[in-house]
């Protein structure tokens, strides 16, 4: 905690120019890209080679299991890279420092080369299944000889027999690459893809749904560290719990919920509508939400030529302009009596800080009266966890909605067209969402400043937000943006009709009659 020292100039801060290596950007890009692809795969590939190969009535819950566990890994990879800093950087020297030493450096580099190994082994038994499963084979047999939904009738003769059963178990490589797209087909496979109204309006909910949750939960951290007064270190670790822990739990239960009772896809769309409009009156309530941080004593608005301003602060006064207060991350103190805060303790103009209590305080009424570390805010601890609370619901039942989007995705669609759906929908995702969320949520609390560091002459960090500015603009943008997805999933409930989410071939034979139909006309 700075204090005032009125016989000390500021020290000016040093700015030398450093070395800038572009090698290491380079690697870290590379990195990202490459892990981008194999993302790409798992979902494009990973997710139609599982639903391909599993009874259909089983693909909810085995998708809830599956992405409730990739929710798991980052949490056990947090652990891991903990233990991997608290080796020293180079395991072959012995280190004279302790790992709580600010100079210290982690062997950063280790959890990579332990997870890289793993992975290089687990894909290899990965790659040894086969295009598909026997006991896929055998459904499938029985399907077609059950002549199920007039795919195939029955065979008349044995010899038929054994040549159905040849043809079903041992398929020949030109069947089942008849069964895959082409890359000549694509561009003809794309179109199908976006006229296809349930795919289409399915994959705009997802954009609108996704930047909303994206750019919220991406500074929600600094959000409770603005709003609740919450410490960095607790902000992160709450809103990475509740976020991973209550999304997991929504995954698995919807997954196993939809199994077993099997509910049809306009119940499923019916269900994502109703959470959207709860989500946005959820954010719309929150914008009352906050705690009150007391009476600001945080100096004057600053005016530029022409009587200007951009909202931020000039935080010497006449009181503490000898004091040399440095504008560093806000330590706020709370004069108790006139439920006054000051953002430091040296801008109370305070000469003594113990006990985490400011004494002889020149911004004070008397000499007698002193500042108490903390904010001015009376029970903020309990609309915190207040706020956690309902949190922490919405993001369970936001969850428990992914799993019916995701399916209506994969039977809206031809079953050999299931990879491309699931990868244009990641595409718009990330070109619409993943890119512009975290640039448009950022500039929300960059306009909230009050208060911008500098270091050589240049704006750093920003130390101090608009708590009541940022509320509003934070949670109503996150409104905004889930309402139009919510609109769009009416739509989907609107056009999704009778589309059959555990059954594929009853989907396919029905689109084969929509298409005869349409083409007799």
């Amino acid at each position: 905690m700075q204090i005032c020292e009125r016989r000390l100039a500021q020290r000016d801060q040093a700015c030398g120019v450093g070395e800038l290596s572009l090698v290491p950007l380079f690697l870290i890009f590379t990195s990202q890209f490459l892990s981008g692809i194999g993302t790409l795969l798992f979902y494009t590939l990973g997710g139609p080679y599982l639903d391909d190969n599993i009874e259909k009535t089983q693909t909810p819950m085995l998708f809830g299991i599956t992405f409730s566990l990739r929710l798991i890994g980052p949490v056990l990879g947090f652990l891991l890279a903990s233990a991997c800093l608290k080796v020293f950087i180079n395991p072959s020297l012995q280190p004279i420092i302790a790992s709580d030493d600010p100079r210290w450096m982690g062997a950063w580099w280790l959890g990579w080369l332990m997870l890289g190994g793993v992975m290089a082994v687990t894909s290899l038994f990965i790659a040894m299944f086969p295009r598909e499963l026997p006991e896929a084979v055998e459904r499938r047999r029985e399907n077609r000889t059950k002549g199920s939904h007039g795919i195939m009738s029955l065979p008349d003769t044995p010899a038929d027999i054994g040549k159905v059963d040849s043809q079903i178990l041992f398929p020949s490589q030109n069947n089942l690459d008849s069964t895959l797209p082409k890359l000549s087909e694509i561009g003809t496979t794309l179109k199908s893809l976006i006229r296809n109204k349930v795919n289409l309006y399915n994959n705009l909910s997802s954009v609108f749904y996704m930047f909303s949750s994206i750019g919220f939960w991406t500074y929600m951290p600094k959000y409770m560290e603005t709003i609740f007064m919450q410490t960095a270190v607790t902000a992160s670790a709450i809103s990475g719990t509740v976020s991973i822990s209550f999304q997991a739990a929504g995954l698995l239960l919807s997954g196993a919920l939809i199994s077993k009772y099997q509910p049809s896809a306009r119940k499923l769309a019916a269900w994502n509508v109703c959470l959207g409009f709860i989500y946005v009156l959820v954010k719309i309530a929150f914008t009352q939400l906050g705690c009150n941080p007391g009476n600001l004593a945080h100096g004057s608005l600053m005016v530029h030529e022409g009587g200007s301003g951009d909202g931020s602060w000039n935080l010497t006064t006449t009181c503490n302009a000898a004091c040399n207060c440095r504008v560093n991350k806000i330590l706020p103190v709370c004069y108790k009596e006139e439920q006054t805060l000051y953002y430091s303790a040296c801008h109370a103009g305070c000469s003594s800080f113990v006990n985490n209590t400011g004494t002889n305080c020149s911004c004070l009424p008397t000499a007698e009266s002193t500042v108490t570390l903390g904010t001015c805010s009376e029970g903020c601890y309990k609309i915190f966890l207040m706020f956690l609370a309902i949190n922490s619901v919405i993001r369970f039942l936001d969850s428990s909605g992914r799993i019916g989007n995701l399916l209506v995705i994969y039977r809206c669609v031809d079953p050999k067209e299931k990879s491309l759906a699931i990868g244009l929908g990641i595409f718009l995702i990330s070109i619409f969402a993943l890119l512009p969320a975290p640039i448009v949520f950022g500039f929300i609390f960059d306009k909230s400043c009050l208060v911008w560091g500098t270091k050589c002459g240049t704006k750093g960090n920003c130390w101090l937000y608009d708590g009541e500015t940022l509320r509003y603009a934070y949670n109503l943008t996150a409104a905004g943006f889930t309402f139009i997805g919510a609109m769009f999933d009416v739509l989907v409930w609107y056009h999704v009709n009778d589309l059959d989410l555990y059954d594929e071939d009853k989907n396919v034979e029905k689109r084969r009659q929509n298409n005869r139909r349409q083409a007799s006309q």
